[in-house]
């Protein structure tokens, strides 16, 4: 008997800290859902020059940046779409719009890149994906057209694709919600005595445990804690990487390209380590858009 209890207890004890800990992990991911602002991503004027001269509020930005892109002045719409993520404005509409103005004006890895951005923040969005899909099958068609063969290199992690259309917080929410019902699930069966009550509520505990691994591996694989380096995407096309953090260095046999997806590893006095596949090296921090 006092075997058994102190098997509950061991049980209890490692189930408390399992639920903390997933408990942070889903907490952590509700809080920080959104991907910070892209420095100098939109344009090339200088980020306080452009809020300096861009008065107004942020409805207002919002709309004159509307009407310049709807007036087919994109360059001018990208500069006031770049005052509001001066003003930490975070928005998918707003990535989204800024996309299709480069977009318009033929930058199509920027393009790609803000693309990825706005479904960081609104997952799932079918105009996005496919604006997207045709901005990459555009810029291949450009590389095939003027150098033969090209293909565009695209995030393949098999963990991330599977959980590309839901966001960090539908996936804490949910993780939430179901350690929530399973723990009252195991309560309300121990306090259960009948033997088909009991029946039901073991299978319903046994099938929110496996949907609370599923959530949790998903938000793992979401968040990248199974995949060293952050998320980033080539803005210019060539970007040659360097053997070392300096523009003096050697530099790799292949170059990287626009739109090109890889994973930032690490930084140096304006440089960033990049993966490209089986080949890394160094490169200029503003010709890497990191996507967290």
């Amino acid at each position: 008997m006092r075997q058994a209890s102190r098997s509950r207890g061991l049980t209890l004890t490692l189930a408390l800290v399992l639920g903390v800990a997933l408990h942070g992990l889903a907490w952590r991911a509700a809080a920080q859902d959104a991907p910070p602002p892209p420095a100098g991503a939109a344009g090339d004027t200088a980020p306080a020059t452009r809020a300096a001269t861009l008065p107004g509020t942020v409805e207002a930005l919002f709309r004159r940046a509307n009407e310049l892109a709807f007036a087919g002045n994109h360059a001018a719409a990208l500069e006031v779409y770049g005052a509001l993520g001066d003003a930490g404005i975070v928005d998918p509409d707003v990535e989204q719009n800024i996309a299709v103005c480069h977009a318009r004006l033929g930058d199509l890895p920027r393009a790609i890149f803000h693309f990825e951005r706005a479904l960081l923040l609104r997952p799932g969005d079918e105009g996005v994906e496919t604006a997207l899909a045709a901005a990459e099958d555009a810029l291949a068609r450009a590389r095939a057209d003027e150098e033969g063969e090209a293909e565009l290199a695209r995030d393949t992690h098999f963990a991330r694709s599977l959980v590309r259309g839901v966001s960090e917080r539908g996936l804490a929410i949910s993780l939430l919600l179901a350690m929530a019902l399973l723990c009252a699930a195991a309560v309300a069966r121990r306090r259960t005595h009948s033997e088909a009550p009991r029946l039901g509520l073991t299978l319903l505990a046994l099938f929110l445990a496996v949907f609370v691994g599923v959530s949790a591996s998903g938000l793992v694989a979401k968040q990248g804690w199974l995949h060293q380096g952050t998320p980033a995407v080539i803005l210019t096309d060539p970007v040659q990487p360097h053997q070392s953090p300096d523009s003096r260095s050697p530099v790799l046999a292949t170059p990287a390209r626009g739109g090109e997806r890889g994973t930032v590893l690490d930084e140096y006095e304006g440089f960033v380590r990049v993966r490209l596949g089986a080949r890394q090296g160094w490169a200029r921090a503003d010709h890497v858009g990191r996507l967290r």
